[in-house]
């Protein structure tokens, strides 16, 4: 059995404190109000671009764990991915009608549907990308390797370049889509394979991933001060910052084979606790009501604080949310394996795939 790459955990925790980072800058009001092109409108976007990539290391690691799993055990993650999505749904939305008052009707039934009301977008998104999941290992572990990085640079050129033209080309949304993270989980699933047979130059691959965080933030900087002059206002910054920009998609593949060439034994126990716990901690913090009461400018007091306070209180603000998550969720955890819900659903799950 192949051994564990504890690397990429460290990525996903780090990628969910970056998600989390991303919360508090955009829904918590800190780009919003900071002035522009000022030192502390320049260090926040360079924030912003840096956790933009989490994202989509998110999804590149479910696929880079996900191609060798087999079909009974993906299911049964996902439905208990489900179950923690709905838990999480309801009984935060039951706390907030019955402590805060927090009764909307149409608020409590979308609780009870996170799926299919999209409570929840990232989880929406990838719910329905693990139903290709088996269709996308098969093309994946089955196709020769060449022919497999030839379809899917096709593809990723293609999305990400004309995606700076329109954000939503081919029904992308910017990378909200199940589309999108179709293409992210190819890509996890491939670098893995590629990494079977061929070694990457990580120095190379760290100066890549790093320029083009650079230029990402240049370029930002750069048209925000031009559009400023002609126009009078900031209008095409944001032109190479989403989800499926090219420069971010380039970052968050070159994040995720650095951090699977890194040897982190003394993490490994922190790990094996924490990194199960990072999804649920999210679902917490992005709630429609927790996001409501809690986040939406919560956070705008940084936007004109000192620089070094700006960054110590975004970062310090998101490693919090996740810690509090994770402790929330290590209650879950443990009711979870009190009641065996993982192994019942397998069982399940394998009676019916045996007939």
């Amino acid at each position: 059995m192949k051994e564990r790459n504890y690397g990429i955990d460290l990525l996903r925790v780090i990628s969910m404190i970056g998600v989390m980072a991303l919360h508090v800058l955009g829904h918590g009001g800190v780009l919003a109000n900071t002035k522009i092109l000022t030192l502390n409108y320049n260090i926040a976007w360079l924030l912003n671009i840096l956790f933009c990539s989490a994202v989509n290391c998110f999804v590149l690691i479910t696929g880079y764990f996900g191609g060798g799993s087999k079909n009974i055990s993906r299911y049964t993650n996902l439905i208990v991915l489900w179950l923690q999505t709905f838990f999480y749904s309801v009984v935060i939305m039951l706390l907030f009608v019955i402590f805060g008052g927090a009764w909307n009707i149409k608020e409590n039934i979308k609780a009870l549907l996170p799926l299919v009301t999209t409570q929840y977008w990232f989880f929406s998104m990838y719910f329905g990308m693990m139903l290709f999941a088996p269709i996308m290992n098969e093309f994946v572990n089955r196709t020769e390797l060449k022919k497999v990085i030839v379809i899917l640079l096709s593809l990723v050129s293609t999305f990400t370049i004309l995606s700076i033209v329109d954000g939503n080309v081919f029904e992308l949304k910017g990378g909200y889509s199940v589309l999108w993270f179709i293409v992210l989980y190819m890509c996890g699933a491939t670098l893995n394979k590629i990494q079977s047979v061929y070694e990457f130059d990580l120095c190379k691959v760290k100066r890549l991933t790093y320029g083009m965080l650079f230029g990402t933030w240049i370029s930002k900087l750069l048209l925000d001060y031009i559009s400023l002059r002609l126009t009078g206002g900031a209008r095409f910054g944001n032109i190479l910052l989403g989800y499926t920009s090219p420069t971010i998609f380039i970052v968050s593949c070159g994040l995720l084979i650095i951090f699977s060439n890194i040897k982190c034994n003394k993490l490994i126990p922190f790990l094996k606790v924490v990194a199960p716990l990072t999804f649920s901690a999210y679902l917490i913090q992005d709630n429609v009501y927790v996001r409501k009461y809690f986040i939406t400018d919560k956070f705008a007091f940084l936007a004109d604080k000192n620089v070094f306070i700006l960054i110590i209180g975004i970062i310090s603000s998101a490693i919090l949310c996740f810690a509090v998550g994770c402790l929330i969720d290590s209650i879950r955890n443990f009711l979870f394996r009190k009641f065996k819900i993982k192994y019942r659903i397998y069982n399940v799950l394998n009676m019916m795939f045996n007939k």
